[in-house]
């Protein structure tokens, strides 16, 4: 990894403590608040399968599992520099929707993209606004709706993803996206992201967290969870 590059690991599972973890990461505290081009990466055959069925399986580890995430992409929208998802292996679910929170994806070809959430009853609803400001809503409904996963070169031709590189790529194409993108002042990429994001992003955020949490209210939703906890199909 290139030293002008600062790199955040993503977990493979977004547990209550692997968030914690997460955030500590992304926090005012850490490498990050310098500034300057900030690399996600992930597992090179898991990326970020989003949050953790127990950990949203109760009322109460729900709020705090949404409360996380929710700052977990906050904080990724106020770096000062661009951010990066470098996706290797499968990104689903809110592993996708924060792929596409960053300001460039780099997916390694063998990369996959999917939002399974319908599958349990639930929506995407938190990381909606950021999939469907990349993709389109028409893409966006179909990928929601039947759960399957994207390769990498979908990923490109629909926008989810800014470039496709090879295994042996990697470290070259970080070099040169960090040549480029640590050229921008911190304002000017701010002010970048306020101009190309979702308009009301940020009661939009607030809609997709009440949105899911109604949702995990639903008896038949919890039993599916559950039915796939126990090694079922959920819809079963």
């Amino acid at each position: 990894m290139t030293a002008s590059m600062t790199t955040v690991a993503v977990p493979e599972t977004l547990t209550a403590a692997s968030l914690a973890r997460f955030r500590a990461a992304l926090g005012e505290g850490s490498a990050t608040a310098r500034g300057g081009p900030l690399v996600l990466r992930g597992g090179a055959d898991m990326w970020c399968t989003g949050l953790s069925l127990d950990a949203i399986d109760g009322d109460l580890q729900a709020n705090a599992a949404m409360d996380s995430l929710l700052d977990v992409l906050r904080r990724l929208r106020a770096h000062e520099g661009a951010t990066v998802a470098l996706v290797e292996g499968r990104a689903a679910g809110g592993g996708t929707g924060i792929a596409a929170a960053c300001d460039v994806v780099v997916a390694v070809r063998g990369a996959r993209f999917s939002l399974p959430e319908a599958l349990f009853g639930l929506t995407p609803a938190t990381v909606a606004p950021f999939v469907v400001a990349r993709i389109g809503p028409a893409r966006a409904r179909a990928m929601m709706l039947d759960g399957e996963a994207r390769d990498a070169d979908w990923a490109l031709g629909s926008g989810l993803a800014d470039l496709v590189v090879d295994l042996h790529e990697i470290e070259g194409a970080l070099a040169r996206l960090s040549r480029r993108l640590r050229r921008a002042d911190g304002g000017a990429v701010l002010g970048v992201r306020r101009l190309t994001s979702p308009p009301d992003l940020e009661a939009a955020l607030e809609t997709g967290r009440g949105e899911t949490l109604r949702r995990l209210a639903d008896p038949d939703v919890r039993a599916r969870i559950r039915r796939f906890n126990a090694g079922q199909a959920p819809w079963q």
